[in-house]
């Protein structure tokens, strides 16, 4: 397990006023841990913690226990376990069916949210070094996407040529499937790729995201194959702009809410606030999607050094096309560091 992370939720625990916490879910497994577990419990209390885990992980998993064959509940009636009365567990992410099956054990279940993403937002330097080399992978993919258009190809095609690309190289696959879009069809800012052709004149979209070392990157840029329309050419310095603002406004102690509005102030000025219809950016590590969410409703955080995040604006054209550009980056002491190291002057 990994000492330093469960000392901080050991002092978690205290703070969120419980005597053990539950943790099950894969993803914060792996980061407490370093396994990865399909069926696995850890308990960590204020002062102790124990992984449990079935049969198929036991050789891995030094120093763990069997999970008991009635259920992993039974522990609690075990020392030091049953001295505890107030048992905190995710819920965000525990089904009602499964509290309710835990309620047999006579202890005070209590509800928190995410407990463990507090300490997941804040990367080390091993993990900023993890999601680096997945940021150059998929700039790598971007490279090789760009280079690969040619009249004809669907933009499934391409979305499958990715995905091998990446695969070749060592990846643990794709991040997310990636969006492909070609001409109109780059208007819709989560597209699926269809059977639609490259054609003269098309503007693409590429959002692509790759998994490495079990940490993730996300990227887009777009691109013209041929000479764009003119129109979009003015929209793509728009939303270079408007991304170049926000990335410049990155400093540590800033408002996630305040990245959003410098963006979208920008684009609204300049006439197509009502074509960006999504929030500027998100976290992402473990998980493609995290928290902090840079967006101007709901819950607005502070960035802290260690926070990495995206920055992707976009204007969103129906029956015309689409422009999004997005980086990853880490916020610094001096300010914001990209990790997806590609061009955004405009390539056609």
């Amino acid at each position: 397990m990994n000492q330093e992370r469960i000392v901080w939720l050991q002092q978690e625990v205290a703070e969120l006023g419980c005597d053990w916490v539950v943790v099950d879910d894969p993803t914060n497994l792996l980061y407490l841990t370093g396994l990865h577990l399909s069926a696995g419990v850890l308990l960590v209390g204020r002062e102790a913690a124990q992984l449990f885990v079935d049969g198929r992980y036991i050789e891995k998993a030094k120093g763990a226990k069997l999970l008991p064959a009635e259920g992993w509940t039974a522990v609690l009636e075990q020392e030091p376990f049953r001295q505890g009365k107030r048992i905190g567990f995710n819920g965000d992410l525990t089904s009602y069916n499964k509290v309710e099956k835990w309620k047999g054990v006579e202890k005070k279940w209590v509800p928190l949210t995410d407990f463990v993403m507090p300490g997941r937002q804040i990367k080390d330097d091993e993990e900023i070094a993890r999601i680096g080399a997945a940021c150059d992978l998929a700039c790598a993919g971007m490279d090789f996407a760009i280079n690969q258009l040619k009249e004809g190809i669907s933009e499934q095609e391409l979305a499958k040529q990715i995905e091998i690309f990446w695969l070749e190289r060592g990846a643990q696959g794709a991040s997310f499937p990636p969006i492909v879009a070609f001409g109109a069809n780059s208007s819709m800012p989560h597209y699926h790729p269809g059977d639609r052709k490259l054609q003269h004149g098309d503007v693409v979209l590429l959002d692509l995201g790759v998994q490495l070392s079990d940490y993730h990157s996300d990227m887009t840029r777009t691109v013209f194959f041929g000479e764009p329309d003119p129109g979009l050419l003015e929209v793509y310095e728009v939303v270079r702009e408007a991304q170049q603002r926000a990335v410049d406004a990155v400093s540590e102690g800033i408002e996630s809410c305040k990245l959003d509005q410098i963006a979208r102030d920008w684009i609204t000025k300049k006439g197509y606030g009502e074509q960006f219809s999504h929030s500027l950016g998100h976290g992402l590590g473990l998980e493609v999607h995290e928290t902090p969410f840079l967006r101007q409703r709901g819950k607005s955080v502070p960035l802290f050094q260690g926070m990495v995040v995206t920055i992707e604006p976009g204007i969103y054209l129906p029956g015309i096309g689409g422009i999004r550009i997005e980086d990853t980056i880490v916020v610094g002491k001096e300010g914001a560091e990209i990790l997806t190291h590609f061009s955004k002057e405009v390539i056609r």
